[in-house]
Order: structure tokens, then sequence, then C-alpha cells
């Protein structure tokens, strides 16, 4: 958590009010599940340097319909 707060700061990120309660359930569920769908905004920030939870993790991490259907996808 500290690591997301701390690129909040470094990028000049506006935090809105609900935003810690959606950084408390990614890092819950990213290192235990094969996929984590959320918005735009936060997909992007977990996904780049210096984060990088998807290649840590060996997580998807995607915010669109159509991330979510080509997971369902491979995995049915």
């Amino acid at each position: 958590m500290a690591e997301i707060l701390s690129e909040y700061t470094r990028t000049n990120r506006h935090a809105e009010s609900n935003d810690v309660q959606d950084i408390f359930h990614a890092m819950t569920a990213i290192p235990f599940c094969d996929a984590y769908f959320c918005d735009r905004n936060k997909a992007n920030m977990f996904r780049q340097s210096p984060l990088q939870f998807d290649e840590i993790y060996q997580t998807r991490i995607g915010y669109t319909a159509q991330e979510i259907l080509d997971f369902l996808s491979e995995i049915s």
C-alpha cells in the first residue's frame, strides 16, 4: 500500500474519496488472483513502472470489457 500511496505523491495524482478502499481491495486481491479488473486509471497505475504489479504477481490487470472477455475465453 505504501508503494501505491508513494506513486500518488510522485505523480501528483488527485486521490478521490474512494481510492483508499479501491487500493486496499486491489492489494488484497492482486497477489492471489489470475486476473484483476478495475477502472482505467488504477489499471494503468498498477501496470506501469514503478509498480508493475502485473509482472511482479503474474496477474492480468485490465479495465475494458474486451479484456474481461478475452480472459474468460482463455480460461474456459
